[in-house]
């Protein structure tokens, strides 16, 4: 790529002159055939059609987290005039997210001072009194998103992971009782695509 060539940037997206995108999102690019335009090095990004040429998308981000998906890398003669790219999480912003989300995880699970957000398997479960070890295998279906907001944000969810557990739990009279057994998390989270990673707990969708 001619690093020469004038730059629009939005968000971390960077655009290249001689064939730019229309960025609307990080989740979703939408790219225009037309006419083209032009822009100084750090203009915005146009909100008119520009001319794309078929083959790649020159499309780059400033971070190694994210990628465009393969199936949408590239723009042929018979794509449509509106073509909805999409970005998703790279290998390498996998290869952070994993092992961060078990780090947060084992931290709930520990005796002492846990995040009051940690997930636990029922809302009579009381906060602080999860404890169990994760399995080898426990993220193996960790789902990862790119959201379609201008942040960027990335939702990562792992819609039912299944462990055995001890704790507290509320009876009717709201009074805590020991228990243990088989447990099912709905673990939610989101991260933005910059180093480090920082994961914040969510609510499950």
């Amino acid at each position: 790529m001619d690093s020469e060539r004038p730059t629009w940037r939005r968000a971390v997206v960077w655009l290249v002159a001689a064939g730019a995108v229309v960025a609307v999102g990080w989740g979703a690019v939408m790219a225009y055939t037309g006419y083209r335009q032009t822009a100084g090095p750090g203009g915005a990004v146009p909100d008119n059609p520009a001319a794309i040429f078929p083959g790649a998308l020159p499309v780059t981000f400033d971070t190694p987290y994210l990628q465009l998906a393969p199936s949408t890398r590239y723009v042929r003669l018979s794509a449509p005039a509106d073509t909805t790219v999409t970005v998703q999480v790279s290998p390498a912003g996998r290869a952070v997210i994993v092992p961060a989300l078990a780090t947060m995880l084992s931290a709930c699970l520990r005796a002492g001072p846990v995040d009051p957000r940690c997930p636990l398997p029922s809302d009579r479960v009381v906060p602080g009194t999860l404890r169990g070890t994760l399995a080898n295998n426990a993220l193996a279906h960790l789902q990862v998103q790119v959201q379609t907001d201008r942040a960027g944000l990335i939702a990562v969810a792992v819609p039912d992971l299944s462990m055995h557990a001890s704790y507290q739990q509320l009876d009717f009279n709201n009074r805590p009782f020991p228990m243990s057994g088989p447990v099912t998390l709905h673990v939610a989270a989101t991260t933005y695509a910059v180093a480090p990673v920082r994961l914040n707990w969510s609510s499950p969708s």
